[in-house]
């Protein structure tokens, strides 16, 4: 009987952190494509016609980018790391 209660009190931690997760980990994506939009905007100047930021979708719903457009303009060893993180070391 105690063994479940633990369960159950692990499982509603679990519950009440996942917001905090979530939002830390959306705060980090967005501030992941704010810094790719400066780097195009540094990348781009020279280039007419060019603009910043412009959607590759035709939609405009959010579309959740993939780790490798979130690293495309920073160092391999970044996406590497985030990407297998521990891993390595196994």
């Amino acid at each position: 009987m105690c063994c479940r209660r633990l369960q159950i009190e692990d499982l509603e931690a679990r519950i009440a952190l996942l917001p905090l997760l979530q939002a830390e980990h959306d705060r980090r994506t967005l501030r992941m494509l704010r810094e790719n939009l400066e780097e195009e905007v540094r990348i781009m100047k020279d280039v007419p016609g060019w603009k910043v930021g412009e959607n590759v979708f035709h939609t405009e719903r959010w579309v959740q980018p993939v780790s490798d457009e979130l690293f495309n303009l920073r160092p391999k060893e970044e996406l590497q790391r985030r990407k297998f993180g521990f891993q390595w070391y196994v």
